[in-house]
């Protein structure tokens, strides 16, 4: 058991002793690890970071119907008209349109965003512009430079913007408190911002949209069935639906904040969110480090014949 334990002893003394000897071979080493790492660290664009804290509105709960819906729930359904639907229903309806091909593919259309999503390599605050990547768009003639597609177009196509849209955005709720978070990333400060912005706006918009289309179909058809019938509690029901459903359109069409409120508007900052130079530069130094002492106890450490 001594012997056992006089030998480890041993070992663990050669390796320190190895590793001494070495010592400026292990300063090299971090060192070398420290360069590494600051030309990945500068070499990656940065970029910054805009969200927006948002809060479900009390619109999108839709309207009051209660056990009225539930008594003639079925005969909407059979028509295809939606009689109002609960603020959960709406809240996760606009974090998935949000999320959504199509509601992507249309919005970067719309705010011609894609030279920022993939040209823009950096921020001018001085200037307070853009920096475009030359190589990739030339902004003067126009040009994508990018390598083709497979169908030989080097403008990016629908499913690459998409990709990389996703890449920058992000929406997450906590499940406690029920408030949203949008988040964009880009290499301006100003674009980040501003798709937060219009983000929020547009998926209000979309589906208040929607809201006004379902509440006007409901309004016509209850209005149908209205002239249908003579029994008084249906006429009676139908009533004070239509008045329900008048009440949602009006409240749609001139409330903008449909189904978010912006708690924490999205903000232009300064600070780049990624990449952490610091970190990035700490962890390769003790890579570097790591790598040069494993490289000394397996090549350079004496070795010991029995």
């Amino acid at each position: 058991m001594s012997q056992i334990q006089a030998q480890s002893f041993t070992s663990l003394s050669d390796v320190l002793q190895a590793l001494w000897q070495n010592k400026i071979k292990l300063v090299l080493g971090f060192i070398f690890g420290a360069l590494m790492g600051a030309a990945i660290a500068y070499s990656m664009p940065e970029m910054y970071r805009s969200q927006a804290i948002l809060f479900p509105s009390s619109s999108s709960s839709g309207s009051n119907l209660g056990g009225l819906a539930g008594q003639i729930g079925g005969l909407a359904s059979i028509a295809g008209v939606d009689l109002g639907e609960d603020q959960n229903d709406n809240t996760t309806l606009a974090i998935e349109i949000l999320n959504s091909h199509k509601f992507i593919i249309e919005f970067i259309n719309n705010n011609d965003l894609s030279v920022p999503l993939f040209a823009y390599k950096g921020f001018d605050f001085k200037g307070n512009e853009a920096l475009i990547d030359n190589s990739v768009y030339d902004e003067i003639k126009g040009e994508w430079h990018r390598k083709p597609d497979v169908l030989g177009s080097k403008k990016p196509n629908d499913f690459q913007l998409v990709k990389e849209f996703r890449n920058q955005f992000d929406v997450s709720q906590d499940k406690v408190t029920g408030m949203i978070t949008v988040t964009f990333d880009n290499p301006s400060p100003q674009v980040a911002q501003l798709v937060v912005q219009k983000l929020v706006a547009s998926v209000n918009k979309s589906v208040r949209e929607r809201d006004i289309d379902q509440a006007e179909k409901s309004i016509e058809y209850l209005r149908a069935e209205l002239a249908n019938t003579s029994v008084f509690e249906m006429r009676k029901m139908f009533s004070q639906l239509i008045e329900e459903q008048t009440s949602k359109l009006l409240l749609a069409k001139v409330k903008t904040d449909y189904v978010f409120e912006t708690v924490d508007p999205p903000l232009s900052t300064l600070k780049p969110n990624t990449p952490n130079k610091p970190l990035i530069i700490i962890v390769m130094s003790f890579i570097g480090l790591i790598m040069m002492a494993s490289y000394i106890l397996i090549f350079r450490m004496p070795k010991k014949h029995v």
